[in-house]
């Protein structure tokens, strides 16, 4: 039982990295510290608009879309909030 959760815990997180592959090769890409900030911004606005339309949200989508999002930044060199 533990490794049939650890192999479906392996197949998750290719999911999850291969889908934040896919977002970050449709979106521009820029040297320019505030309009990378402003792309991943975007990004996570998006995926809470699509996360709170969902129906029956639950603990596990949460955090599924927590960790594709950690995938997301770390491709795109972090996030910094700017005022």
């Amino acid at each position: 039982k533990y490794l049939q959760s650890v192999k479906e815990s392996a197949t998750n997180q290719a999911q999850i990295t291969n889908s934040a592959f896919d977002i970050s090769s449709k979106l521009p890409t820029t040297t320019n510290p505030n309009t990378q900030n402003y792309i991943n911004d975007s990004v996570l606005k998006t995926l809470d608009k699509v996360l709170s339309k969902a129906q029956h949200q639950n603990e596990k989508t949460l955090n599924e879309a927590q960790k594709l999002f950690d995938a997301f930044l770390k491709q795109h060199k972090g996030f910094n909030l700017y005022m």
